[in-house]
């Protein structure tokens, strides 16, 4: 599964200008698709319950790494995925640049949504 995910990173990296994002995201995709596997084909095993990361309890395995930090960490790398796609196609790509020109409003409204701001 992670070389399917790095071929994520390469894909986006074809058809988008990532800059510095693409070391970035060669570490952050593969986990992100690793824990959506673990939602996705969940297997309910026992496992010994572990420190949560505040230190402050223990819980179970999956509740020491299904956090609200790890949520927002993933709506946010999701939000500049998406707005580096709409923002940064490369020219030779044609049709995806005339994509992100016809809804150049979008990055601007997924900001929006994502810090509260909704309409």
């Amino acid at each position: 599964m992670q070389a399917q995910s790095r071929g994520i990173v390469e894909t986006l990296k074809v058809a988008l200008d990532l800059g510095k994002l693409a070391q970035t995201w060669q570490k952050s995709i593969p986990e992100l698709v690793g824990l959506r596997n673990e939602l996705v084909h969940f297997r309910g095993e026992d496992h010994e319950s572990q420190p949560h990361p505040t230190g402050k309890s223990h819980v179970s395995r999956e509740s020491s790494f299904f956090t609200v930090e790890r949520a927002s960490w993933a709506v946010d790398l999701a939000l500049e995925v998406l707005t580096t796609a709409y923002r940064s196609p490369r020219r030779r790509h044609t049709a995806l640049v005339e994509w992100s020109e016809q809804a150049a409003q979008v990055p601007a409204w997924l900001e929006d949504l994502r810090h509260g701001n909704r309409e």
